[in-house]
């Protein structure tokens, strides 16, 4: 048996239980997100097994998929957020600019704005920040899992990986510039340091583009 298909075998007959439906894993609360019925390994609540993810919702992916094809496997790791990630809601820096605008329009504040400025400066927002972490820590404990089951490091590395965030954030421009347009460098800039190593390829899709890729995907395996 091959590298691919003892990872296969190791994430199917380990972590079968685990694979829930993409609607089921892509829901925010109660409020549904993609209606797609693919079954992808639950990495939130496998994380959890493994003590990664108790206290700390930015150590794991949403969800894990692979595929098989032409004997050249792909793992692919999904982070579904049911928003647009340019939203003040995602990115705490802006919620700040809200205040600090509130604050210019007051003639009794006029020395904070300019000191709120310096702390928005040197502001990092954890959600943003995750966006990046996920799918690192996600990688690192895989790594760590399929090594129980034998598959040396080497082998593991030379395996395409590849990492998508899926949400509702507008796609505009071109596509293979997007992450560094002005308006999306503060949320997607990170992808140009974790591209191509340790991931193969990172993007951004829209729910239209991952029901497209997630049917191709389920076509081939």
């Amino acid at each position: 048996m091959n590298t691919p298909e003892k990872i296969i075998e190791c994430l199917n007959n380990k972590f079968g239980k685990y694979k829930q439906p993409v609607t089921i894993l892509s829901k925010t609360d109660e409020n549904e997100f993609i209606d797609n019925d693919t079954e992808v390994f639950n990495w939130d609540d496998i994380s959890k097994i493994y003590g990664m993810n108790e206290k700390d919702d930015s150590s794991s992916v949403d969800a894990i998929y692979f595929s098989l094809n032409n004997k050249v496997l792909t793992i692919y790791f999904f982070e579904f957020k049911r928003l647009n990630l340019h939203s003040k809601f995602f990115n705490a820096k802006k919620q700040l600019d809200d205040i600090i605008k509130d604050l210019d329009e007051c003639v009794f504040c006029c020395c904070y704005p300019k000191q709120m400025r310096k702390v928005k400066k040197k502001l990092i927002s954890r959600k943003v920040v995750s966006l990046k972490t996920k799918p690192i820590e996600s990688l690192i404990l895989l790594h760590n899992i399929l090594n129980e089951f034998g598959i040396p490091s080497d082998q593991i590395v030379k395996i395409r990986k590849e990492y998508y965030i899926v949400s509702q954030t507008p796609m505009t421009g071109n596509p293979n510039n997007f992450h560094r347009q002005t308006k999306n460098r503060e949320i997607f800039g990170f992808i140009d340091k974790i591209s191509p190593f340790p991931f193969s390829k990172i993007d951004h899709l829209t729910v239209k583009s991952f029901l497209k890729m997630i049917d191709n995907l389920e076509e081939i395996n």
